[in-house]
C-alpha cells in the first residue's frame, strides 16, 4: 500500500492540497532501505511461525515527512508570513584570547544546540570546538526572534545565521592577516586558531593576535576590519525542505498478561547533511522514547470531579531504559538543498514512533479481529482483544 501511494521521485516538485510543495524527496528510498535493514520478509516468515506456536508477534511501519522547517509555502499554508517563522539572527564575536562567542536566540532544552552551533562556528573560523562558547537564554545579550526554538527550525535557520556571521568574521580576519603578511586573501587558510599562508605555515598570525590588534590598535587595521570582529547576521532561506523517514517496529505480546515488548526498532531517515551525527541520533532516540511512552504508558486521567489523578511520575508513567529497545538508525542523504543543507530532526522520532508501535500491536492482534482505533494501549486494553 505504501509503495502504491508514495509518489515516484520524478513526480516532484508536487503541490499538496494544503498548499505546501513537496520537493527533493527521498521518502521512497527510506522505505526500501528500512525494509532491507529490518529483514522485513524474514520477519514476516517468523511471524507466521510465531502464530502457529500461539505467540503474538507484530510488525508496524510508519513513513512520514517532517517540515524541517519546510519550504516557503509551508509557512504560508500555516497562516504565517515567511519572515515571522523563518528569519533568524545570530551574533559571532572573536574574543581577545582568540576564542569565539556565539549568541543565539535559540533556547535549547536537550536538543544539542550548544554543540551543533559551536561546531559550525568552529569550522568556519578554524578553531577547536572547545574554543567556541554559545550564549543563550539571556535576553539582554541574545538577538530577538519572534518564534525562537520550535518547529524543527534550528538546524536550517539558526545554523544559517551562525554560519553567515562566522563567515563575515572569517573574511575580515583573512583580510587583516593578508595585509599584515603581504599575502593574497586567497592564499590564506584558518586552521587551529591560526591564519596562515598555504604551504608556508611559518607565515602566520594567530586569531588572538588579530583580536588584540582590533582592540589595542584598531587604527592600524580600520580599513580591513569593516565594522569589527563582532558581527550579527540575519538569515532566511527560501527552502528549508523536508526531513523524511521510515520506522519499522517489531513487537511481541504476552498472550496471558498482554505485556508488549518491543523486540526490534529500525529507522532510516534523510535530514540532509548532518552537522553532528551523534546529536541527530540522540534526537531520534529521544523522540522514539516519547512515542513509545505515548502508546504504552503515558495518559492523563481525571476523576468525576475533574481533578487530575496523574500528577506525579508514580501515576503518570514514562519510559525508562528498560522500556526503550536498542534503536537501529541508518542515514540517507539526498542532494544538498538550499543555501544551508541541514534539516531539522527535533520532532521526527516522536512523529513516527506512535504510529509504528500502534501498527505493530494491531498487526500482532489482526488475526484475532483487533482493529485498533485508539493510541493509548496498556495491557488492560489489549487483553480485551486477546480474550
Amino acid at each position: 500500500m505504501r509503495r502504491r501511494n508514495l509518489l515516484p521521485e520524478d513526480a516532484y516538485p508536487c503541490p499538496m492540497l494544503t498548499g505546501a510543495t513537496l520537493d527533493h524527496m527521498t521518502i521512497n528510498r527510506t522505505l526500501e532501505e528500512a525494509v532491507r535493514q529490518a529483514d522485513y520478509a524474514a520477519q514476516r516468515a517468523a511471524q507466521l511461525e510465531a502464530r502457529a506456536a500461539g505467540q503474538l508477534m507484530g510488525i508496524g511501519v510508519c513513513t512520514y515527512l517532517e517540515p524541517g522547517p519546510g519550504p516557503t509555502d509551508y509557512a504560508q499554508a500555516l497562516g504565517f508570513t515567511y519572515e515571522q517563522r523563518s528569519m533568524q539572527r545570530a551574533r559571532v564575536r572573536l574574543e581577545i584570547d582568540g576564542s569565539a562567542t556565539v549568541f543565539t536566540s535559540q533556547q535549547p532544552h536537550g536538543q544539542g544546540h550548544e554543540t551543533t552551533l559551536a561546531q559550525l562556528a568552529a569550522d568556519e573560523l578554524g578553531l577547536a570546538i572547545d574554543r567556541v562558547r554559545v550564549v543563550h537564554g539571556n535576553t539582554e545579550l541574545q538577538p530577538f526572534n519572534l518564534v525562537a526554538t520550535g518547529g524543527s527550525r534550528a538546524a536550517t535557520l539558526a545554523s544559517g545565521a551562525v554560519v553567515g556571521a562566522a563567515r563575515i568574521v572569517r573574511d575580515r580576519i583573512a583580510a587583516v592577516v593578508a595585509d599584515l603578511l603581504e599575502a593574497s586573501v586567497d592564499d590564506l587558510e584558518l586552521i587551529d586558531g591560526v591564519a596562515r599562508v598555504k604551504g608556508s605555515p611559518t607565515r602566520s598570525r594567530s586569531l588572538a593576535d588579530v583580536a588584540r590588534l582590533s582592540v589595542l590598535a584598531p587604527f592600524t587595521l580600520s580599513s580591513k576590519l569593516g565594522d569589527g570582529l563582532d558581527v550579527s547576521f540575519d538569515f532566511e532561506t527560501p527552502d528549508g525542505g523536508w526531513t523524511q523517514s521510515t520506522h519499522i517496529c517489531t513487537v511481541s505480546i504476552d498472550p496471558d498478561t498482554a505485556e508488549v515488548t518491543i523486540v526490534r526498532y529500525v529507522v532510516v531517515e534523510d535530514c540532509g547533511r548532518m552537522i553532528n551525527p551523534a546529536v541527530v541520533d540522540g534526537q531520534i532516540r529521544g523522540g522514539i522514547a516519547q512515542g513509545i511512552g505515548s502508546v504504552l504508558l503515558e495518559r492523563i486521567v481525571y476523576d468525576d470531579a475533574g481533578q487530575n489523578r496523574t500528577t506525579t511520575l508514580q501515576d503518570y508513567l514514562v519510559p525508562t531504559a528498560l522500556d526503550v529497545p536498542l534503536i537501529e538508525i541508518h542515514h540517507l542523504q539526498g542532494a544538498d538543498q538550499g543555501l544551508i543543507p541541514y534539516r531539522g530532526v527535533g520532532e521526527g522520532g516522536a512523529i513516527g514512533a506512535p504510529a509504528a508501535v500502534t501498527n505493530a500491536i494491531e498487526d500482532a492482534l489482526w488475526h484475532l479481529g483487533a482493529r485498533v482505533r485508539t493510541q493509548h494501549l496498556p495491557p488492560s486494553h489489549i487483553l480485551d482483544w486477546i480474550r
